[in-house]
């Protein structure tokens, strides 16, 4: 189906949702499959999880530099780090560190990185596939709608539709939150398995440039030392923020013209 842009106009959710633009929307059986009790008490509480468990990490990511800065820093550390907290800061971290001592192993840094990453985001999908009206409605503010606030999940099923599927990858590149992004689309009549493998395709992206940009950081500091590297670290630092701001204001600008402005909640 042929559709201009170019003229800043916003799709409605309700006239679009059915759109086959909608990263490939076919029809689905999970998206009308009805739930049992237990399968939704075990989703939100790995919903949960995804979102403490970085946070409890960040006392183990404290013991973990000041090991890198005594020389006692082994690899298994930096796995563990990245299994427990996968931000974008780990993973270059990771990558300094697999410059400079030469572990730990990319492999064994992906394997960490897959669980909070990749997987537990999918299932932040099938969160909205169970519980989509109340991902969607604001009439009642519950930790639910707290932990993923509604307007922004329509602000983002929105984007789907207007950016179609290349957003799913678009968001892992530029560090969007993917948790909310999967949410917002688990909420959406998209194909699950067209959605899952764009997100992926993301993830494993987004990894690599990481890892990568990481490795750079820390032949930077074998080379020319601690200011330039903490230089370096700045000025990606700044590029990765510009990207993000990108992706909020696509959101910001199409929730602005339904309903009003967004405020995304770190994922």
């Amino acid at each position: 189906m042929a559709d201009d842009r170019s003229d800043g106009h916003v799709p409605e959710l309700s006239d679009e949702l059915d759109d086959d633009r909608l990263l490939g929307a076919a029809p689905d059986p999970t998206a009308n499959r009805e739930w049992s009790p237990t399968t939704a008490r075990i989703v939100l509480a790995l919903c949960v999880a995804r979102y403490v468990v970085p946070i409890l990490a960040l006392g183990y990511a404290a013991r973990v530099l000041g090991s890198f800065g005594s020389g006692e820093l082994d690899g298994g550390q930096v796995v563990l780090l990245t299994l427990l907290r996968p931000a974008k800061e780990t993973l270059l971290f990771a990558g300094g560190v697999l410059r400079v001592t030469g572990e730990p192993s990319p492999l064994l840094l992906f394997l960490a990185y897959t669980p909070l990453m990749v997987v537990a985001v999918w299932v932040f999908f099938l969160l909205g596939r169970i519980h989509g009206p109340r991902l969607t409605s604001a009439d009642e503010e519950t930790w639910l709608t707290r932990m993923v606030p509604p307007r922004y999940v329509r602000a983002t099923q929105l984007l789907l539709v207007d950016r179609g599927p290349a957003i799913a990858i678009l968001a892992r590149i530029v560090a969007a939150p993917p948790t909310i992004l999967a949410a917002a689309a688990g909420t959406a009549p998209v194909n699950a398995l067209r959605y899952l493998v764009a997100d992926a395709i993301g993830a494993v992206i987004s990894f690599g440039i990481m890892l990568g940009l990481g490795v750079a950081l820390g032949e930077a500091y074998e080379r020319a030392g601690t200011p330039v590297t903490v230089a370096t670290f700045v000025v990606l630092l700044v590029a990765i923020s510009i990207a993000q701001n990108w992706f909020q204001r696509e959101v910001a600008r199409i929730d602005a013209a339904s309903e009003g402005p967004v405020a995304p909640e770190a994922g």
